[in-house]
C-alpha cells in the first residue's frame, strides 16, 4: 500500500496508461478515475489535469467523444490555469485528435475545423517552447485529420515533416 496520496494518484494514473495501452479501458478508466478522486481529495491542480486528461484519452478509444471533450476542456482550463504550457499543447493536440476521430466517426466534416484549431494552436505552443516531440507529434495528428478530410498531398506533407522531426532527434527514434 502506497501511503504517500500523491504518488499513489501518480502510480494509478500509470496503471490506467498501461491498461489502455493493453486496450483494457474499462480498468484503464477506473484506475484514472480513481487518481483524479485522490487529486481532488489533496487539492492537488496538477494531478487533476493530468488525470482529466487521461480520463479523457480513455473515453474517446471508447468512442465517448462528449464525454471525452468535457474531460479534455476541464484539464485544459486547469492547465490553463497552473500556467503549464507544454501540458497545456499536449492537451490541445488531444483535443485536435478527439474531434478529428468524431468528424471522420461520426460523418461530420465541421468538425475537422475544430480539429484543425485545436492542432494548430498545440502545434504553435510546441514549436514556440522547442519541443520537436510534441511538434512531431501534432504534425503527424494535422496530417492524420487531413487525410481523413480526403487531402492526402497535404496529409504526405505533414506525416513525412513529423518523420524528419524525429529522426531528427534520434536516428533509431522510429525503430521498432
Amino acid at each position: 500500500e502506497i501511503k504517500v496520496p500523491s504518488l499513489e494518484a501518480i502510480t494509478l494514473d500509470n496503471m490506467g496508461i498501461a491498461f489502455s495501452s493493453s486496450e483494457n479501458n474499462e480498468v484503464a478508466l477506473e484506475r484514472h478515475q480513481l487518481a483524479l478522486s485522490i487529486n481532488e481529495r489533496i487539492g492537488s491542480l496538477v494531478g487533476r489535469a493530468s488525470s482529466l486528461n487521461n480520463i479523457g484519452m480513455v473515453l474517446s478509444e471508447m468512442k465517448f467523444y462528449d464525454e471525452a471533450l468535457k474531460s479534455l476542456n476541464q484539464s485544459l482550463n486547469l492547465k490553463k490555469q497552473i500556467g503549464r504550457e507544454e501540458e497545456t499543447s499536449t492537451t490541445l493536440n488531444n483535443l485536435g485528435a478527439v474531434y478529428g476521430n468524431m468528424a471522420a466517426d461520426r460523418q461530420q466534416p465541421e468538425l475537422f475545423e475544430k480539429a484543425l484549431t485545436y492542432l494548430e494552436e498545440a502545434l504553435d505552443i510546441s514549436k514556440r517552447l522547442g519541443y520537436p516531440e510534441h511538434t512531431a507529434l501534432t504534425m503527424y495528428n494535422l496530417g492524420m485529420v487531413q487525410k481523413a478530410r480526403h487531402k492526402c498531398i497535404e496529409a504526405i506533407r505533414l506525416i513525412e515533416q513529423a518523420v524528419s522531426i524525429l529522426e531528427g532527434i534520434s536516428p533509431t527514434y522510429l525503430n521498432l
